[in-house]
């Protein structure tokens, strides 16, 4: 038979054991989203693009990293596909007016650079994985100048 004091001991055993639980599930959720709520940035890589427009042609260079939370899925998913990637990204480069380098030149690229390497990921997962794209060490420069079109009479 079970007494009062019995009864008593066994629900503080189970309240005990029950905060434990609590305590350590807290633990394991607060430490999952700390590492997942803070940005970590994955080097993509270095490009050296000739761009050409309106007869001027440039020599584009920067690095791209990307920031993410989940550094390890898009590692894997850029070395996964990293021939398309390339392209894609040589694309948006390429895309872009250099002939000067301002902000709003570069806000661009930024957005196009990231449009386009998260359909190269996988459109919804792609987008999904990619927080921002951060462009490093950037550069363009006159590469040279074509000579204007001549008119030839017929």
């Amino acid at each position: 038979m079970h007494t009062e004091a019995g009864k008593f001991r066994y629900s503080l055993k189970t309240l005990l054991f029950m905060w434990s639980v609590a305590g350590v599930l807290l633990f394991i959720v607060k430490t999952y989203m700390q590492y997942h709520t803070s940005p970590r940035e994955v080097n993509v890589g270095y490009y050296s693009v000739v761009s050409s427009k309106d007869r001027e042609a440039y020599l584009c260079e920067c690095e791209v990293v990307l920031t993410t939370n989940w550094p390890d899925v898009l590692e894997h998913r850029v070395q996964a596909r990293r021939e398309l990637l390339d392209r894609q990204i040589a694309l948006a480069i390429q895309s872009v007016s250099w002939n000067e380098l301002c902000d709003p030149a570069l806000a661009i690229l930024k957005a196009e650079i990231e449009l386009r390497v998260s359909s190269a990921l996988g459109g919804a997962t792609g987008r999904f994985l990619v927080n921002g794209v951060i462009l490093c060490k950037y550069s363009a420069t006159q590469k040279s100048t074509a000579p204007p079109p001549t008119r030839t009479k017929r």
